[in-house]
Parts: structure tokens; C-alpha cells; sequence
């Protein structure tokens, strides 16, 4: 009898310390988000590293989030610095391919494509992640191909219109790339209707 009140005891004690623990990076999450959303980039950058932070919340959660903060603020030095960090840090594939693609995405928005195709290759080395979304964009922005063509045409016809947006901007580019001009501006002119209603 005694052990069994022990044992629910300590059940409890377990579960109250899992509630916390949650909560407590649930906190420290949402107090960076906050920072992040109302430009409080000084603040943001002390309390990243702060012990408060760093007790709650993983090395890689943190070097991500602080990654995504000088995209954001276009600080393309320190986004370099963040960059030549994580290439030396021994991290899981998982990891590597939310990282990497996040990198990929950054050289995209760059046009840096030499970058591009490097993250690709080492991207698609990840054993087990999926990247058929990054082969799609990578064909067709990169490569300037169009061999998702149909698969994208396809995945907006099942959506509603005012959701067809970033489909129908992927696949005005494709047209763009297979040489047809006026289908590439018949797409690109939907894009930017459905993207203005939030889609």
C-alpha cells in the first residue's frame, strides 16, 4: 500500500514538472516572438542569450530564430557570420535540413544561385528529409525549368481561388521559363489578385 502511494505520488510530481517545463518554454517562446513582431531587435538580441532564455529554450531553436532576425533586418553580414557558424556545428539531419533550407531560401531571395545550388546538393544528401517542395522551387527558379508544371497546375485547381496565389506565381514563372509570355502574364496577373485577397 505504501509503494503504491508512493508511486502516485511521484506520477504526479512527474506530470506537474512536464506542465512546467512546457510552460516555461512556451513563455520563453512567445516573449522572443514578441520581441521579433514588434521590432524590439535590441531587446531581442540581449535576451536570446540571456541565462533565462538559454535554460529554456535548445542552442539550435536559438541559432534559428536569430538567423530568421537578420533576414529579416537584412543584416547580410551577420547572416554570413550565423551561416559560416552553423556549417561547423554537428547537428542532426533533421536539424541540418530546416536550417539549410531556410539558408537555401535566404540565397533564393538573393538570387544568389551558385549559394542555391551548393544548400541544394547538400540538402538533398540529407538522408530521409523530404525536398520535393525545394526540387520544385529549385527547377524552377534556379534551373529555370518546368517540369513541375502539371503537379502545380494541379495542386491549385484543388484549392479556392483566393488561396491559388504562390501557385499561381510558381507557375507564371514556369511559363515565363518554357519561353509562353502570355500565359506567364495571364498567371502572374491572377497571382497578384488572389495574393491581395491573402492567398
Amino acid at each position: 500500500m505504501k509503494w503504491t502511494y508512493v508511486l502516485i505520488v511521484l506520477a504526479i510530481l512527474s506530470l506537474i514538472i512536464q506542465i512546467y517545463v512546457q510552460y516555461k518554454k512556451r513563455s520563453a517562446q512567445e516573449y522572443l516572438t514578441g520581441l521579433l513582431s514588434s521590432g524590439k531587435y535590441d531587446e531581442f538580441d540581449e535576451a536570446v542569450d540571456s541565462d533565462r532564455i538559454k535554460r529554456w529554450i535548445p542552442e539550435f531553436n536559438r541559432l534559428y530564430v536569430k538567423l530568421n532576425k537578420e533576414i529579416m533586418c537584412g543584416n547580410a553580414d551577420k547572416v554570413e557570420d550565423i551561416i559560416n557558424g552553423v556549417r561547423l556545428m554537428n547537428l542532426g539531419d533533421t536539424y541540418k535540413g530546416k536550417i539549410y533550407t531556410l539558408i537555401y531560401n535566404y540565397y533564393l531571395s538573393r538570387k544568389d544561385y551558385e549559394r542555391c545550388k551548393e544548400y541544394y546538393k547538400l540538402i538533398s544528401g540529407i538522408k530521409n528529409y523530404d525536398t520535393h517542395e525545394l526540387d520544385i522551387t529549385h527547377n524552377t527558379f534556379v534551373r529555370n525549368g518546368y517540369k513541375y508544371l502539371d503537379e502545380v497546375m494541379d495542386k491549385m485547381n484543388s484549392l479556392p481561388e483566393n488561396q491559388r496565389g504562390v501557385y499561381e506565381l510558381l507557375i507564371g514563372k514556369m511559363y515565363r521559363n518554357k519561353g509562353e509570355t502570355d500565359k506567364a502574364i495571364e498567371y502572374e496577373s491572377l497571382a497578384g489578385k488572389h495574393m491581395r485577397q491573402g492567398g
